[in-house]
């Protein structure tokens, strides 16, 4: 015996519906991500891409494309493959670093199954690595968007956590660090998030991060007055206030480091009490209170990997840096 539903879905009756009624066809089943044959082939294709990539073609970006699908997309042992070959690949095409960027964060934290875990360990290990090396090459290449600003909050919120960890090794962490200046040469908004709180941060090493970085790279290297000497007015109006806003409970040293950025700021009051100094030929130094460009501020040491836990809720406040 049947119910109602049945009996109204009886192949005669059904043919005598409206398409708009009758229910629609079966899908057929699409083969799983983690059949053998599948991985087999997703395997194959990364390393042809691999070996395509060795013999330097002249057209890479196909290759290319190969290793940031598999790694966003790929089963775990593709991802696994492409999170150690994407860091190396991907600026040779500057229009998929934005993509191979994504695809690294995502796999720096990636989360497997039981019995696949030791190949996620070894995918966010190789993907973290390469974030200082995919993500500048989007950023100098003018990647805009929603997307490519996530992926320079993954980077500056990475680099500061790996920094604040030792032990880091020298050129590990010099290429954290460049990272972090051409993250400020594209997005000075979003490194300037990252720094403030930092440099107000009690213990641990956000803070001696930040003031390394500051001190050494940004105002030693001429990076600020760079940068920030091109800012539009709108711009420079809110870094201005940025910067005043920061200096209430800043330990007199960081205080120091911000006003110094703070007079390179074009119109900052900053800079107009510096400009008025100096054409008044006053003796003495509105930064009185801490050392000028490339001085030693005090704020841990001359290196950036300094003890400590990195700060955190810093990927909020960079989001929230982005408006």
């Amino acid at each position: 015996m049947t119910d109602g539903t049945e009996a109204s879905l009886h192949p005669k009756r059904v043919a005598a519906l409206p398409a708009s009624a009758a229910p629609p066809p079966a899908k057929k089943k699409k083969r799983q991500a983690t059949s053998p044959d599948l991985i087999r082939r997703e395997i194959l294709d990364v390393y042809s891409a691999y070996d395509a990539l060795l013999s330097s073609p002249t057209d890479p970006e196909p290759y290319v494309q190969t290793l940031v699908s598999a790694g966003a997309t790929g089963s775990a042992p593709a991802r696994r493959l492409a999170a150690r070959l994407l860091p190396r690949f991907a600026s040779l095409c500057p229009r998929l670093c934005l993509p191979a960027s994504s695809a690294l964060l995502e796999l720096a934290a990636l989360s497997l199954g039981a019995g696949e875990e030791a190949l996620a360990a070894d995918a966010r290990r190789d993907a973290g690595a390469g974030l200082p090396l995919v993500v500048p090459a989007m950023l100098r290449a003018g990647a805009a968007g929603p997307a490519a600003t996530r992926a320079a909050i993954g980077l500056i919120d990475a680099a500061f956590r790996r920094l604040a960890r030792p032990p880091i090794p020298g050129a590990e962490a010099e290429a954290w660090v460049e990272a972090l200046v051409v993250a400020f040469r594209a997005r000075p908004r979003l490194v300037l998030a990252a720094c403030l709180p930092a440099l107000r941060a009690e213990g641990g090493g956000s803070r001696a991060v930040a003031a390394s970085l500051i001190r050494d790279r940004l105002l030693a290297g001429g990076v600020a007055a760079e940068v920030l000497a091109q800012l539009p007015l709108g711009e420079a109006l809110w870094f201005d206030s940025q910067l005043e806003g920061a200096l209430p409970g800043l330990p007199p040293e960081c205080a120091s480091l911000v006003r110094q950025l703070a007079v390179k700021v074009p119109g900052s009051a900053a800079q107009a009490a510096e400009e008025a100094r100096l054409a008044e030929g006053a003796g003495g130094d509105i930064l009185a209170d801490g050392p000028q460009d490339g001085g030693s501020s005090g704020v841990g040491s001359a290196s950036v990997s300094i003890p400590g836990p990195a700060e955190p809720g810093r990927e909020a406040r960079l989001l929230g840096a982005q408006a």
